[in-house]
């Protein structure tokens, strides 16, 4: 086929251009076989016209054309959520634009898309294929443990067309074993080490479901690759993101679930995840709603409503923080698996390995995550992303979980302004390059296709061109600040918000937004003086930053817009008070507990017969608890007594140390939407808290089926139930309490 018989009017002038904020534009529109091209009507003297509109036919995702009288309009709907409207003198000619369009939209074949034709001078076919080799991830994890292996049991895709040629297993299976499990697994997808936890030594696998059947079939080669990784009398967990009316459903058709008496040492947990229809339709409706500005605010928060895209953005943050609890607080390995293994459980591990691992909070370590749990992992991006929300076609196996998953990584970066080293431009440029791009990164759904069209041959990478020193500037966060603590965020409706940045992008100007984050970026390469860096360390933003900030410290999107109104009432606060600043280890007089300290210790029990962990929710041995929320415990080195009581602050200073508490927690990475842990610095949070404990007033990190009954009455529990009696108790202040139950940080 050539491109040539699908255009039919390669060539139109005087075509009207038109965008939402943006002024028309007339010029000559040109059809290409990969693009769009309008070049306005030169000016006087002879002046060469501009390039207006340089648009990549691969992203569109709608046509629709008007015809009146002898002029048409072709409203061009694209996958980035953009619309364009073309106003084309002549019916004929509108017709035969629309037409081309439409077939060169359409075209399938992965070998005649742009990536394939697209050369750039400042890159090399063979630049940014390599730099995230999974040799090299292994190394990691080998340099900390013998019991894992690298296999290429899949080097000829024959064990899993769906999997790498190359995958880390437990060291004590051999690749015969790995072979016959694979047979009990749908597609081939036996379970394979998604991420190590250098912590503890737990571990996260994933795969996809078993083939039980209806006559609950087993297999021994599965179970031993699962039993070889927890030791005796360890307990590991299998997160299963269908509900359990689907689990047994599935079992009827030919899968199922792992049976308890096969698989004694796990405990499997149900956390239903949409996925394919359901998800895309959420997806639809929600921009539907969005392009719909006519509508009053009782009707746009009845269709933010309906359309349930936040509350699948909830769920998926939620099971990703139960994943992520079970390794670092109940220090049990996990097993993610759905039913194919290669939608929802991969966006549980990623986000998982998000949350604990600060490696994968770096540009760098977040590309190589996409690589390795999303790319090589086998996300099928061709079906997935073959249309956006404009399409009028029949919904096929298009679903938006990658857009889902960048999402739940936006709600990250906006509770943990600090902690990420990217911004949300990064996320905004994955998720365009993954429904139209000019790099192959994102091409087909699995390694053995890439392989058979030899797209690391023939097409560009994308993260070559990311890492290039001018545009990687571009992609940094200028607020970022190492964080080696695990970040858990809230997954409370009031702290799960809607990525205007995305779904209003086209439609509302970010004119000013994008000139604060414009001098942000700037302020860096400014004169970096001694005095400046003293300030920033203090917490003090230099001046322009502040300047900046107040020029829209209003608007809800806004990174600096909660910190910004702490840090003005903090510095007002303090500066009513006589005394000097107190050290936060001496806030309190005679060495006494400070009162928003909630930490606990925890008590491993053993169950009955010594197989497996048991944490039990009981009363605090220095403190009453609500719910399983432990009293006031004192700090380190300090007693805690009836007779040493806190002494009582004065209003002013109460609430100087509230807000500190409040940035401090920000600095520090924990929820912006809660108290902090302990109201110390940085430096003694890490000495005297390595296990960087969450805080237990946050929805998703204590998970109601992790509860296990008491088994003494000494015991304090890790696994606390969360309650709204929780926050009765933590929040001692009414102005605190107000913060956190809004959701502000």
């Amino acid at each position: 086929m050539e491109f040539s018989e699908l255009i039919k009017t390669a060539t139109v002038e005087s075509v009207l251009l038109s965008c939402v904020g943006l002024p028309a534009v007339k010029g000559t529109l040109c059809i290409t076989s990969h693009h769009l091209l309008l070049s306005s009507c030169p000016g006087g003297d002879a002046q060469p016209g501009t390039v207006e509109l340089w648009l990549l036919i691969r992203n569109v995702d709608a046509v629709e054309k008007r015809l009146a009288g002898s002029s048409g309009t072709i409203t061009l709907r694209c996958k980035d959520l953009k619309v364009l409207q073309l106003e084309i003198p002549g019916m004929e000619e509108c017709l035969n634009i629309a037409s081309s369009i439409e077939a060169l939209s359409s075209v399938d074949s992965v070998m005649m898309m742009y990536p394939f034709f697209y050369r750039p001078q400042s890159l090399k076919l063979e630049e940014g294929w390599h730099l995230f080799p999974l040799e090299q991830y292994f190394q990691q994890i080998a340099s900390q443990t013998n019991q894992w292996r690298l296999t290429d049991v899949n080097k000829d895709f024959t064990t899993c067309p769906t999997y790498p040629p190359a995958v880390i297993v437990p060291a004590a299976v051999d690749d015969d074993t790995l072979r016959k499990a694979a047979r009990f697994r749908q597609g081939g997808r036996f379970p394979v080490l998604s991420y190590y936890h250098p912590k503890n030594g737990t571990a996260m696998l994933r795969s996809s479901q078993p083939l039980t059947g209806p006559n609950r079939k087993r297999c021994r080669e599965d179970e031993k690759l699962l039993g070889t990784v927890l030791d005796e009398g360890e307990r590991g967990f299998i997160i299963d993101t269908r509900s359990a009316q689907a689990a047994k459903q599935a079992r009827m058709t030919g899968g199922g679930t792992e049976p308890k008496s096969s698989y004694p040492q796990w405990r499997r947990l149900h956390r239903p995840l949409e996925r394919g229809r359901p998800l895309q339709e959420s997806f639809i409706k929600l921009v539907e709603a969005c392009n719909d500005t006519s509508i009053n605010m009782d009707r746009w928060l009845s269709r933010l409503e309906s359309c349930r895209w936040l509350s699948h953005v909830k769920a998926a943050l939620s099971t990703a923080c139960l994943a992520a609890q079970c390794m670092d607080r109940e220090e049990a390995s996990v097993l993610v698996h759905g039913t194919e293994g290669t939608d929802t459980t991969l966006m549980v591990t990623a986000l998982a390995q998000v949350i604990l691992d600060p490696s994968c909070r770096t540009l760098v370590g977040f590309q190589g995550l996409l690589e390795r749990e999303w790319i090589e992992a086998g996300h099928p991006f061709h079906l997935r992303c073959a249309r956006s929300a404009y399409s009028h076609a029949r919904l096929k196996q298009e679903a938006p979980l990658f857009l889902l998953f960048l999402d739940c990584v936006w709600q990250l970066s906006r509770q943990f302004p600090f902690s990420l080293e990217f911004s949300e431009h990064l996320l905004l440029t994955l998720f365009d390059n993954a429904y139209a791009s000019a790099y192959g990164t994102f091409l087909c759904n699995n390694e053995k296709e890439r392989c058979l069209c030899k797209v690391k041959e023939k097409t560009h990478s994308l993260w070559a061109w990311l890492n290039q020193p001018g545009e990687k500037k571009k992609y940094l966060n200028p607020l970022y600040s190492h964080n080696a603590l695990v970040i858990w965020p809230s997954v409370e409706p009031q702290s799960i918000q809607l990525w205007q940045g995305l779904f209003f992008r086209w439609i509302r100007s970010s004119q000013y937004l994008d000139e604060a984050w414009a001098e942000i970026q700037r302020l860096p390469d400014q004169g970096d003086t001694a005095a400046s860096r003293g300030k920033r360390r203090a917490g003090h933003a230099p001046r322009g930053a502040w300047r900046t900030a107040r020029r829209w410290r209003g608007g809800a999107d806004s990174p600096f817009h909660s910190l910004w109104a702490l840090q003005t009432e903090l510095v007002s606060v303090k500066r009513s008070l006589s005394q000097p600043r107190p050290a936060f280890r001496t806030c309190f007089a005679s060495g006494a507990p400070s009162p928003w300290d909630f930490s606990s210790a925890r008590t491993w029990s053993r169950g009955a017969g010594g197989t497996g962990r048991s944490m039990c929710p009981t009363a605090s041995a220095s403190g009453s608890s609500h719910h399983g929320v432990p009293g006031p415990q004192p700090l380190p080195g300090t007693v805690s007594t009836a007779k040493n009581k806190p002494a009582t602050p004065s209003p002013q200073r109460a609430r100087w140390l509230q807000l500190k508490c409040c940035v401090s927690r920000s600095e520090l990475g924990g929820s912006p939407g809660n108290l902090p842990l302990n109201p110390v610095s940085r430096k003694e949070r890490d000495t005297n808290h390595p296990s960087s404990q969450p805080d237990t007033g946050q929805e998703g990190w204590k998970d109601e089926a992790l509860q296990h009954k008491p088994t003494s009455a000494g015991n304090n529990c890790s696994m606390r139930k969360i309650g709204s009696g929780s926050a009765q108790q933590i929040n001692k202040a009414p102005e605190l309490g107000a913060c956190v139950s809004s959701g502000k940080q």
